[in-house]
């Protein structure tokens, strides 16, 4: 049940109601452009509809700005993070980031109308020195049998890789290159090669070979997955495979010209 903030007056709570009941609130939050340690970034939250209470924004789970419905703002450490006062269009409310540090590139950001939030009202900030990732499924796979995945880097690791199947996590490596497989099916090979993270799946299924497998930065999650990174598997068809097939189609063939004999 949603809980509404304290101090609320009679207009107020109606607009909540409204939002509730339509669906016309929709707060988005962005974390700008890719930063290093040290930079300065520009947090910023979009407000499509009307604010019931007014904007807050976390880092993690701790309050860290205040923007209200009269539009000022108030920042819990002005040292870290600065907000204007009377700056902001009443659809956007945006909190600079000071100095980025290396937990902060760890971090989610999540901006509210009070206590209300939604799937878009969390993002992360994104490391400029981030490695680009290119999947491989590899050489045409077999049914039953096992093959390897390769995840291709650009650059050393820096946060660490995670390999998804269907946008569902399997296998997370840390930047120490220590992976955990959260299926059993699938084992992780460690190569000599920084720039080179291999998961073998023991034995392909069905189901495998009409799946995409991802590999990428720790910091990103689904949805939000390049499709260079992703990949899917090759059947290859079996010589006891192949000599049935060519046995269909011989009898096709050998049908089709009785038909034209009659």
């Amino acid at each position: 049940m949603y809980r509404f903030p304290q101090n609320l007056n009679f207009g107020i709570v109606i607009c909540i109601l409204v939002n509730q009941i339509h669906g016309s609130l929709k707060i988005v939050a962005d974390c700008g452009k890719p930063a290093d340690v040290g930079d300065s970034v520009l947090l910023t939250c979009s407000v499509y509809g009307t604010l019931a209470y007014g904007i807050t924004w976390k880092r993690g789970d701790v309050l860290i700005a205040t923007c209200f419905r009269d539009m000022k703002c108030k920042s819990e450490d002005p040292a870290l993070y600065r907000v204007g006062v009377d700056v902001h269009p009443s659809n956007m409310q945006q909190v600079t980031l000071s100095n980025t540090t290396y937990s902060d590139l760890l971090s989610s950001f999540t901006c509210c109308d009070g206590l209300d939030c939604n799937d878009n009202s969390t993002c992360r900030l994104r490391e400029k020195t981030w490695a680009t990732t290119e999947a491989d499924c590899g050489k045409r796979a077999i049914l039953g049998q096992s093959t390897v995945l390769r995840c291709m880097l650009s650059s050393k690791i820096h946060n660490g890789i995670r390999w998804y199947r269907n946008q569902i996590l399997i296998v997370q490596c840390d930047t120490q290159r220590n992976c955990k497989s959260l299926d059993d099916r699938f084992e992780v090979f460690k190569t000599h090669d920084a720039k080179n993270q291999q998961v073998i799946i023991k034995e392909v299924s069905t189901q495998d070979l009409h799946s995409q497998f991802t590999c990428v930065d720790n910091s990103l999650i689904p949805p939000s997955l390049p499709l260079d990174s992703t990949c899917r598997l090759t059947q290859l068809i079996s010589a006891a495979e192949k000599t049935v097939l060519y046995h269909i189609i011989g009898m096709v063939l050998v049908g089709t010209v009785i038909l034209f004999q009659l």
